[in-house]
C-alpha cells in the first residue's frame, strides 16, 4: 500500500517531466530527420518535428501508463523474488507500450496532419519493427539503471545504519569513561572523611547512591531529562559542599518549567560543574560560587527555532587557554564529543573567562519552536 501511495504522489511530477523531455526529444529528432531525410526547408522541419513530437509523446505516455499500472498491481518485494525473470516482464511491458503508442501515434498523424505513414503494409511493419527495437533498448537501459539505483539506495541505507551504530558505540565508550572518572574523584574525597567525619561521610554516601541510582536508570538511547541531570548535579555539589564547607556555594536556576523535560546526554552538565569545582573553586582559598542557569533564547538564524542554553559559571581562578589547542582535558573533550554525536551541528559549546573573574561555559542546542 505504501508503494502505491508513493507512485500516486509522484505521478504529476513524472507526467510533467516526461512531457518536457519528450517535447525536447521530438524537436531534436524532427530536426535530424529534416536535415538528413529530405530537402531542408521550413515546411519540412515543421512537419517532421510535429510527427516526431507526436510519436515521442504518445509512445512515452503509453509506456508510462502500462508501467504505472504494473507498479501499482505488483508489490516491489514480490517482484524482487522473481529474480532475472522480471527483466523479461519489464521488457515485454516496454515493447507493448511502444507498439501500442506507435499505432495510436500513426492514427493521430493521419487524422491531424493528413499524412498516412501506413501507406503500405511494408512501411507499417518497418515502422513497428524500428520502434520495437528502440523500445527494447530503452527498456533494457531503464531496467539496469533502476536496478543500479535500487542497489545504491540499499548501500546508502546500510552505510547510514553502520554510521548510526558507530556513533552509538562511540557514545557508549565515552560514557563508560566518564562514569569511572566521576566515581574516582568522589571516592578520593570520601576517603578523607572515613576516620575524621563519619556523619558527613554518611551524607556523601547517600548522595552518591542517589547519583548512581540515576545513572543506572539511564535509557537505552543514552538521553534523559534535564531534571535528572540537575538532580545528579545537585547531589554532586552537596558532596563537594560537605568537603569544602562554606567555601563552596551554588545556585541552580531554570527559567521555564518545560525545560526540565528537555532531553540531553547524561553528565554533560555534571562534568563541567566538576571541572569548575576542581579547577576553579577548590584551588581558591576563599572558595567561590557556581551558578547554573538554563533558559531559552531566540535563534539568530531562524525565527522558527530557538536555543536551549545551559550556562555554567563560577567566580574562581579562571581557565588557562592553550594558544594552539584552546581548552584541553578529557572532561571538556567528552562533553564536546557527546554534543557532536547527539546533536551534530545544531549545538555548540563556548568557554571563556568572565569579566568579573572565573570561567563561563555556555552550551547552546538548537531546537524547533514547536
Amino acid at each position: 500500500m505504501k508503494n502505491r501511495i508513493v507512485i500516486f504522489t509522484s505521478c504529476k511530477k513524472s507526467l510533467l517531466l516526461g512531457f518536457l523531455y519528450m517535447l525536447l526529444a521530438g524537436v531534436i529528432i524532427g530536426l535530424i530527420i529534416s536535415f538528413f531525410g529530405s530537402r531542408f526547408s521550413l515546411r519540412a522541419v515543421l512537419i517532421n518535428t510535429a510527427i516526431a513530437i507526436i510519436f515521442s509523446e504518445i509512445i512515452y505516455y503509453s509506456c508510462w501508463g502500462l508501467f504505472t499500472v504494473y507498479e501499482i498491481l505488483i508489490d516491489r518485494e514480490k517482484e524482487e523474488e522473481m529474480g532475472e525473470f522480471r527483466l523479461f516482464i519489464r521488457v515485454g511491458i516496454g515493447l507493448m507500450g511502444v507498439l501500442t503508442g506507435t499505432e495510436i501515434a500513426m492514427q493521430l498523424i493521419k487524422y491531424i496532419l493528413d499524412i498516412n505513414l501506413m501507406s503500405s503494409t511494408k512501411n507499417h511493419l518497418y515502422m513497428l519493427l524500428f520502434n520495437s527495437i528502440i523500445g527494447v533498448i530503452i527498456s533494457l537501459l531503464f531496467f539496469f539503471f533502476n536496478r543500479l539505483k535500487r542497489s545504491l539506495e540499499i548501500k546508502i541505507r546500510e552505510v547510514e545504519k553502520l554510521k548510526n551504530l558507530n556513533l552509538q558505540s562511540k557514545l557508549a565508550v565515552i560514557q563508560a569513561k566518564v562514569n569511572p572518572h566521576f566515581l574516582f574523584n568522589t571516592l578520593n574525597t570520601m576517603l578523607n572523611l572515613v576516620h575524621t567525619q563519619p556523619d558527613k561521610l554518611e551524607k556523601m554516601i547517600l548522595n552518591l547512591s542517589g547519583i548512581y541510582r540515576k545513572v543506572l536508570e539511564l535509557p537505552e538511547d543514552k538521553l534523559y531529562a534535564l531534571s535528572s541531570e540537575l538532580d545528579i548535579v545537585n547531589s554532586y555539589l552537596n558532596i563537594e559542599k560537605i568537603r569544602m564547607g562554606e567555601r563552596l556555594k551554588f545556585n541552580i536556576k531554570v527559567e521555564n518549567e518545560a525545560l526540565y523535560s528537555f532531553q540531553i546526554p547524561p553528565l554533560i552538565v555534571q562534568t563541567i560543574v566538576e571541572n569548575a569545582v576542581i579547577h576553579g573553586i577548590a584551588s581558591c582559598r576563599e572558595g567561590g560560587m557556581i551558578t547554573i542557569h538554563v533558559y531559552n533564547e531566540k535563534n539568530k538564524k531562524s525565527a522558527a527555532k530557538n536555543n536551549v542554553v545551559i550556562k555554567i559559571s563560577d567566580n574562581g581562578k579562571g581557565i588557562n587557554f592553550d594558544s594552539n589547542k584552546g581548552v584541553t582535558g578529557f572532561g571538556i573533550y567528552s562533553v564536546k564529543e557527546r554534543l557532536k554525536l547527539v546533536y551534530g551541528f545544531t549545538s555548540c559549546m563556548n568557554i571563556y573567562n568572565s569579566e568579573n573573574g572565573g570561567t563561563e561555559v555556555k552550551l547552546e542546542i538548537v531546537v524547533d519552536e514547536n
